[in-house]
């Protein structure tokens, strides 16, 4: 199934192949209205083809799709309205009905395919804002403030509804085509027509009134002016593929707004804009999609550039001198994206303990402790730490993602998510489950989002028994949780919720040290416990588990006594930092160190004034 699921995009083009190998035959056999119907599965398969998700499509099916399917799709509309002219003229002797269908065909490539691609080139879409006041002296936050944004996204998104809504036409004119009916076929294509043109009028009233009204470039830079009245001191910049990637830049906002500094979102993809603006709607956002405008959008007030990632287009703001570039990173783990060289090209790094700092050196990367902040993690600061070991009355599940590669694949859902559940229900059914899986889970091993349906199965009907058994026995009775990545509640508040965690090599082991409760540490890879507590420090005080029901039998007194509980807080301070008051007030004052333009970063200076 996984080779299928591969390949399918080379499946779909040797099943077109047979398709029209039978067109060709049905066509010489002069069995035309089966013609049509072979074109009509043609089409259906193309717009499937169209439609179909890249994740892990191997590299060559990618490669054909986002060219021959995805950027060609005005070809194939000609290609299969001549095939299906074909059919007319041989089916139906009517010239009107010819004439029609190719006044069809013109005004639909006109309204869809070259409007649109006249627009795009000659207005590029470049610069989007949201959330910035009119002036100075406005409170209030406005929307779209680009011109070419507001006019032209309004024009794509009618000319995408309308041409989805247009294929069901389509896909009734070819069934038409299977009877004797051209008059009904005539009043078909007049409809479209229709449509057509209002479309064309439209869009033309659109383009006009943008090239009479306003140039593009006077509002790409009423934008930029718009944001240097709005000056602000801190700039966090965000780039990610998808949506699913929001946690990176989510943990952080609360920090960075409480610190009083007034500061704006940079994004580089045009589909985070709104979703980035309705995290922080009071937060000013904005799109900036070239390299050349970076530099022009950035004011004069910006003191600080703030990164979550080492994404590759980071480095396009990574050139500007005069600011300082720090990076935040979204999680301190063991795994290899946490000592990356690329973070080396930053001004700053901020880290959570020591730890993080001999895990760069550990790894043959040679940066300056000058260079390094200890901060903690103030997305930590809102965990309660239990005071004392308790029996585990409510245990997390929170593994992690498959990772970019198979060398960044510390993920235990395909291996060990399933049989803990198991031997939970059998040893400790007492035990409320709450399951919270990375939300990027799935996007490179599309298998595993088949693993987690199975496990919301699962719980649901576990959920259903108990409910049945304790009905009249239990009135508080808790049922089992799955909190998928639609889910506004934060990791962090379910830390309080539970009395332990199951997690795998990632930050949600080092940040829950903060709890003092314990956590038991997958071992996804198989690499055993001696190399596992020796390789990674975030696992020391933790219980090793793995896929077989003895190693959690080895580990039954963690659910009573919690033997390793010295352990962990020990290792808290090494991996969480060792300083006097709050994670954030670390933050803070790092922040206003790059505003003020104090001097040099120094850990060792700053470590040691938290101290005192």
């Amino acid at each position: 199934m996984n080779w299928i699921y591969r390949n399918r995009i080379g499946i779909f083009l040797v099943s077109c192949g047979l398709s029209a190998v039978a067109y060709l035959l049905f066509l010489y056999l002069d069995l035309l209205r089966l013609s049509a119907l072979m074109i009509l599965m043609i089409f259906s398969c193309s717009r499937a083809a169209i439609t179909l998700g890249v994740v892990d499509l191997e590299n060559v099916w990618k490669r054909f799709q986002n060219y021959f399917f995805s950027q060609q799709l005005a070809n194939q509309y000609i290609l299969r309205a001549l095939g299906f002219f074909v059919v007319l003229y041989k089916t139906f002797a009517d010239s009107t009905l010819i004439q029609l269908a190719l006044a069809c065909l013109a005004s639909h490539l006109i309204t869809m395919f070259i409007i649109p691609t006249f627009s795009g080139r000659a207005f590029p879409l470049e610069v989007s804002g949201l959330g910035l006041p009119e002036s100075k002296a406005d409170n209030d936050r406005h929307g779209l403030m680009n011109l070419s944004t507001s006019i032209f996204e309004s024009l794509g998104t009618t000319l995408k509804f309308f041409g989805s809504a247009l294929e069901p036409l389509h896909i009734l004119i070819f069934c038409l085509s299977l009877r004797e009916t051209n008059s009904i076929l005539i009043w078909t294509f007049t409809i479209h027509i229709i449509i057509n043109f209002i479309l064309l009028t439209y869009s033309l009233i659109t383009l006009i009134s943008a090239f009479l009204g306003q140039s593009i470039k006077t509002s790409k830079e009423e934008l930029f002016k718009k944001l240097d009245d709005y000056a602000p001191e801190l700039i966090l910049y965000f780039s990610a593929d998808s949506v699913d990637s929001l946690y990176q830049v989510e943990q952080w906002l609360p920090s960075i707004k409480n610190s009083g500094h007034q500061f704006a979102i940079v994004t580089r993809e045009h589909q985070l804009l709104n979703p980035l603006n309705e995290l922080s709607p009071d937060i000013p956002v904005l799109w900036i999609r070239t390299f050349t405008d970076i530099e022009k959008a950035i004011p004069n007030s910006v003191k600080g550039i703030l990164y979550v990632n080492n994404g590759m287009r980071n480095f396009h703001a990574l050139r500007l001198a005069g600011i300082t570039h720090v990076q935040l990173l979204h999680g301190e783990s063991d795994k290899g994206s946490s000592s990356s060289k690329v973070t080396r090209a930053y001004d700053l790094i901020a880290v959570a303990g020591e730890t993080a700092i001999r895990r760069y050196e550990e790894n043959g990367i040679s940066i300056p402790r000058s260079q390094f902040r200890i901060i903690g993690r103030p997305v930590t600061d809102s965990i309660i730490p239990s005071k004392q070991e308790k029996p585990i009355e409510t245990i997390l599940y929170a593994p992690t993602w498959e990772g970019h590669d198979s060398d960044s694949n510390y993920s235990s859902v395909k291996s060990i998510a399933l049989p803990m559940l198991d031997w939970l229900s059998r040893n400790q059914p007492h035990i409320r489950i709450i399951v919270k899986p990375h939300p990027l889970t799935g996007s490179r091993e599309p298998e595993l989002l088949e693993i987690l349906e199975e496990i919301k199965q699962i719980i649901s009907l576990t959920n259903d028994s108990k409910s049945t058994q304790n009905k009249n026995i239990e009135a508080n009775y808790s049922p089992h949780e799955f909190v998928g990545k639609e889910s506004d509640l934060p990791l962090h508040d379910i830390f309080n919720q539970v009395d332990a965690v199951v997690c795998d090599i990632s930050s949600v082991a080092s940040d829950f040290l903060a709890s003092n409760k314990p956590m038991f540490i997958c071992d996804a890879r198989g690499e055993g416990q001696s190399e596992i507590r020796s390789s990674y420090p975030t696992t020391q005080g933790s219980y090793i588990v793995n896929a077989t029901h003895e190693s959690w039998n080895q580990n039954q007194n963690a659910f009573t006594t919690d033997p390793l509980r010295g352990e962990r807080v020990k290792a808290r301070k090494e991996i969480l930092g060792d300083f006097a008051g709050s994670s954030t007030s670390q933050f803070h004052s790092l922040l206003n160190e790059i505003v003020n333009k104090r001097g040099t970063a120094n850990i060792d200076m700053i470590s040691e004034k938290a101290k005192t």
